[in-house]
Formats: structure tokens, sequence, C-alpha cells
């Protein structure tokens, strides 16, 4: 049981304010599910929106689909189906698996698209880095790595 695919199908991006001065910004995230449908043999799809709101500064949405396999457990599709029409809710397990998903598979795509209209990355984003010391004497530098015996 789990996610075969994430689609996309709608992207959107917007900067309200033109950059300038850095201050402190609020980034919130949220994921919610649209809609479940099942499908043949206990496949389920579960359409989604995944928005994160930089308040003033602008906002990005992305919404798609998951599709989600229920093979290796018999009747779980309608399952998940009957829960969603009662109360709008699918089963705890199944919905953490899915907002996990969405959240690592859009976070990459907004990266890239915050990165195009100029607003920061919705997630730190630490990059390694190596420091060379300024005041190696030329012997230190001429001497290899570790010794191999």
């Amino acid at each position: 049981m789990g996610i075969t695919k994430i689609q996309l199908k709608a992207i959107e991006a917007r900067r309200h304010e033109e950059p300038g001065k850095q201050k402190r910004i609020e980034i919130k995230h949220n994921t919610t599910m649209l809609s479940v449908k099942e499908r043949e043999n206990e496949i389920v799809d579960v359409e989604f929106r995944y928005s994160v709101s930089y308040g003033s500064l602008g906002i990005i949405n992305l919404e798609g689909k998951v599709i989600y396999n229920c093979k290796k457990e018999e009747g779980m599709s309608k399952q998940i189906v009957e829960s969603w029409r009662e109360n709008n809710k699918l089963p705890q397990e199944v919905a953490e698996k899915i907002h996990n998903a969405i959240l690592a598979h859009g976070t990459f795509e907004i990266i890239n698209l915050s990165k195009k209209i100029n607003l920061p990355p919705p997630v730190k984003i630490e990059i390694p880095q190596i420091k060379i010391d300024k005041g190696e004497s030329s012997a230190e530098a001429d001497i290899p790595g570790p010794e191999v015996a």
C-alpha cells in the first residue's frame, strides 16, 4: 500500500510586492486534500492543493493528484473513499503518507519557483562550504592527504 505517483496539474506563483529591504517574513505551508475518487483495482486518486504563503509578499500554489495504491489490503480503497464521504477525512495513516508525500514532492517545486520570482525559499537551505587556510607554508601545501601504508 502506498503512493504510486504524484502529478501536478496547476502551478501559480505570484509576487505582490517588489523586492526591497529584507524584512522578517512569516512563511506558512498548507496542504489540503480537495477530493478523493476510487478507480479500478484498489487505486485511489486524491486531488490536493499545496500553498506556501509569504504574507503580503506573495504566494505559490500547486495543485495536483496523488495516486494511492491499496492493492496490498483488500477493500482499503472503499474504506478510504467512505471515510472521505462521511467526514472529509482520510484514515490517519493514509493521510500522513499523502501529506508527507505532497510536502516532499512539492517543496522542491516551490523552491525552484520561489527563486524565479525572487521570493525566499520556503525552507532553510544550508549549502556545504569549504574553508581553505591562507597561512599554509609552501612545504605544508605540497604534502598529499593521509598516508597509506
